[in-house]
């Protein structure tokens, strides 16, 4: 087996213990829906079979069990799972409920993933997130800040209305 495919399962399998980790109401959750197996496969590359129980973590390229659903992102879908913590149900294939709980014990796990990229790809890797990050943020207050300016001109526009209906009648 290559050393990339090596660190990677050694990643994968670190980043889901420290999920574990996160506090002991996290691991009983996930407790709950375990056995657990499924595909992550970005497009162009391998895809990661992850198992998951009580005892084990395996990682693989290769399935060996039965899948209880598959993930299938783009790169945008996965910065909208890491940055706004929003997973959509069309990426997925497969048991989308038992998914979508796993994914949202995920969310609620309150691991910091800045500092888990820093640990796994080192300082630059967490430096770039970091900026996306607030990059992606500042955006989406912007896009609410314009939402609301828009409400508040409508909502002007329709008390104006409503006066002028007043005087008329």
């Amino acid at each position: 087996m290559s050393l990339i495919k090596i660190n990677t399962k050694k990643m994968i399998s670190e980043f889901l213990k420290d999920l574990e980790e996160a506090s002991p109401n996290t691991r009983r959750s996930f407790y709950e829906i375990y056995p657990l197996c499924f595909k992550v496969s970005l497009k162009n590359h391998l895809p990661i079979y992850i198992e998951l129980n009580k005892d084990v973590r395996k990682i693989a390229f290769s399935s060996s069990k039965k899948l209880d659903f598959e993930v299938n992102p783009e790169l945008n879908d996965i910065i909208d799972i890491i940055f706004k913590k929003k997973i959509t149900r069309q990426i997925i294939q497969g048991d989308v409920e038992l998914a979508m709980v796993f994914f949202n014990l995920v969310q609620k796990s309150n691991v910091d993933i800045i500092y888990l990229i820093d640990k796994y790809f080192g300082n630059n890797a967490a430096f770039i997130s970091s900026q996306l990050h607030k990059e992606i943020l500042s955006r989406d207050d912007n896009m609410k800040s314009k939402a609301g300016r828009l409400h508040k001109k409508l909502r002007d526009l329709h008390i104006r209305i409503d006066r002028l209906e007043a005087r008329i009648a």
